[in-house]
């Protein structure tokens, strides 16, 4: 039996990565963006109760994109 087609190969190696990336979300970022998001639908989106929570959302944001680049 020989070596199976490249592209299977290939489709076999992306759809592992598709469904691993999409495990690699963290909780405590997600928390923060829906802390975020909660505020904005209660006050309205730009409101200064607000503000506090801009920092927090970027915080989730940085942590997601340095799990997404160690995956």
């Amino acid at each position: 039996m020989g070596n199976p087609p490249k592209r299977v190969v290939y489709q076999k190696l992306i759809r592992r990565y598709f469904k691993k990336s999409g495990e690699i979300k963290s909780e405590e970022a997600a928390q923060l963006r829906f802390d975020l998001y909660q505020c904005w639908e209660r006050f309205g989106i730009d409101h200064p109760k607000c503000s506090h929570l801009v920092p927090k959302f970027d915080r989730g944001w940085a942590i997601e994109m340095s799990n997404r680049e160690r995956f």
